[in-house]
């Protein structure tokens, strides 16, 4: 029954709030069951265009998730429910899923620190965004991707290093 209503939800989300649709498929496409940044989706226009363009825009779009419980947002993240992550992506059409990672490729090598100790919000930084790195690196990049996903890679691995979890920042052969 709980999956039914949301399976509702997320129709009634597709045929009048659009934009809100395309921040549920961004955000499932994110797996890690942990906050993501509100800066993650709302840094770069060209990851969610209309749902960014403004806080009015973002309060309206994150409000018609949020409404049905289909996420919970704080004042600077929002966060799914894993069986909500799992069944939206699940029922992602390939090119939607293609689409997204695409646009968490660009956009998580733009938000994550670059210089690590020239930086001193960097640590923390690194933490909001790392598990979300890790996880959405996991899959094979799509092929325009590769070289962000390569980046995106070495910079979480000299995090790791730099921070003391050296094992964590080695990848097995």
């Amino acid at each position: 029954m709980v999956a039914t209503l949301r399976q509702l939800s997320v129709r009634r989300l597709e045929l009048q709030q659009p934009q809100a649709m395309r921040l549920l498929e961004l955000c499932a496409a994110l797996p890690a069951p942990e906050p993501i940044p509100r800066d993650l989706c709302t840094g770069n226009t060209e990851t969610l265009n209309a749902a960014a363009s403004g806080p009015v825009a973002w309060d309206t779009t994150v409000g018609a998730l949020a409404g049905p419980g289909l996420a919970r947002h704080g004042p600077s993240s929002l966060m799914l429910h894993r069986l909500v992550q799992a069944t939206v992506r699940a029922a992602m059409p390939d090119d939607v899923h293609t689409d997204a990672r695409g646009r968490l490729c660009r956009a998580l090598p733009a938000a994550v620190p670059h210089e690590i100790h020239g930086d001193p919000d960097a640590r923390s930084r690194w933490q909001d965004l790392l598990p979300h790195a890790l996880v959405a690196t996991k899959e094979e990049p799509p092929p325009e991707c590769a070289a962000k996903t390569a980046m995106l890679l070495r910079l979480a691995s000299a995090f790791l290093l730099t921070f003391g979890d050296q094992h964590g920042g080695i990848a097995p052969v």
